[in-house]
């Protein structure tokens, strides 16, 4: 499982480039050149996500003990991003999955 441990890490850390470089361009004021920057790493982090994705999904997909995995949980926070992705949180007695 530490292919899809360090994929998810990677997902994670470029995640997180990309919420610093959204709040960077939601403060309106900073110079052009940090701006730019900041647009460079949007697009960057975007396209790390997208393929750190695509790696995770395989991962998953072709790891046979997860092909027959069942899941219970309460589903809470429920959102419909805008691009189409959900967002939820899976709760039970031992803890959560976000």
């Amino acid at each position: 499982m530490e292919p899809l441990v360090q994929a998810i890490q990677d997902y994670e850390n470029a995640e997180a480039e990309y919420q610093e470089a959204t709040q960077l361009l939601e403060e309106g004021d900073t110079d052009a050149d940090l701006r730019q920057m900041a647009r460079q790493q949007l697009t960057d982090s975007r396209r790390q996500m997208d393929q750190t994705r695509q790696q995770i999904k395989l991962l998953l997909d072709s790891t046979s003990s997860l092909q027959n995995v069942y899941v219970r949980g309460e589903l809470s926070n429920y959102k419909i991003h805008s691009r189409g992705q959900h967002y939820f949180s899976l709760k039970d007695a031992n803890g959560v999955l976000k």
